[in-house]
């Protein structure tokens, strides 16, 4: 009797501290490190500014997630359209990237090729622009889930943070869309 008592009332106990650490919700997973276009590219600051943007993200949503002041099926849908934002970037900086080499390997390429480099850079600007209207949506909220804020000011600030967040994803779904259009048409 005395050794069944020792062996069940560990069991108990794990099964218990099981249930508790199960009902918390995890935090979203760590952005994949970037690798940053090479210096003196145009797409090497605003890759920084996303790297940045990502961490400071992630660091909100874990902030957010702890707070309980949003569902965590919406907190999933903005890391989410964070990543698909980011991995829309990423392919734009692959075509800068290329353009770039292209254009320091022939002289005759670089005349024809600036104009669409320093397109693609302002894309990726604005790309980033987007990306940190979603940090910013995100740091309002925890700023005002820690406070002394009303709830009305919380839902608002949830709700803004929503639609900031189905604005960026809107965004990198057209990119991913124009990426496929170009693919088809391509020789």
């Amino acid at each position: 009797g005395g050794a069944t008592a020792a062996l069940a009332v560990p069991a108990v106990l794990a099964v218990r501290t099981f249930r508790r650490l199960d009902a918390v919700p995890l935090p979203p997973p760590p952005p994949r490190r970037r690798s940053l276009p090479p210096a003196g590219s145009v797409a090497r600051a605003p890759m920084e500014r996303l790297a940045a943007n990502e961490e400071s993200l992630r660091r909100l949503l874990g902030v957010l997630v702890r707070s309980n002041s949003v569902a965590p099926d919406d907190l999933t849908e903005i890391d989410d359209a964070a990543r698909a934002a980011a991995s829309a970037l990423d392919a734009v900086v692959e075509d800068v990237v290329a353009l770039e080499s292209a254009a320091r390997g022939s002289a005759a390429a670089k005349t024809h090729l600036s104009a669409a480099i320093v397109d693609a850079g302002e894309r990726l600007g604005t790309g980033v622009d987007q990306f940190e209207e979603l940090v910013a949506a995100a740091a309002r909220l925890a700023a005002t889930a820690e406070g002394n804020r009303s709830l009305a000011m919380l839902d608002q600030r949830r709700a803004e943070l929503i639609a900031t967040s189905d604005k960026l994803e809107s965004w990198a779904q057209s990119w991913r869309e124009l990426g496929q259009i170009e693919q088809r048409y391509r020789p």
